[in-house]
């Protein structure tokens, strides 16, 4: 519970990506019984200051730009029986000279990222 820096939808919109000053980024679902985004996933531990913004692709990799200077991409984890279980695929560290505010995903060319 702390500052919401950005949110991102997934494609079909039934999944809501966030990520805050807390350092974590939560996943939530919609539950289709009361219209509502629910929290189901928290992603935490792996960032050394606050998630600025966050960005997802068609293939539902996220990444995040961070206070620490560092790009993360993070995949689903195939091996969990959590299905919006993530699991941490690339680290760049110092990817910047300092804060990186922001990252986006190409919308055509899924795999290149900015």
């Amino acid at each position: 519970t702390s500052t919401i820096w950005s949110i991102a939808f997934s494609k079909d919109g039934d999944t809501l990506y966030s990520c805050s000053a807390d350092k974590t980024v939560m996943v939530w679902t919609l539950d289709d019984s009361d219209g509502l985004y629910h929290q189901s996933t928290t992603l935490s531990g792996y960032h050394g200051r606050e998630i600025y913004s966050l960005d997802v692709n068609s293939d539902g990799y996220i990444a995040t730009g961070c206070g620490d200077d560092a790009i993360r991409i993070f995949e689903k984890d195939a091996s969990s029986e959590n299905k919006n279980s993530y699991q941490l695929a690339s680290s760049k560290e110092k990817a910047h000279s300092s804060d990186i505010n922001c990252v986006a995903w190409h919308p055509v060319e899924k795999n290149y990222l900015a």
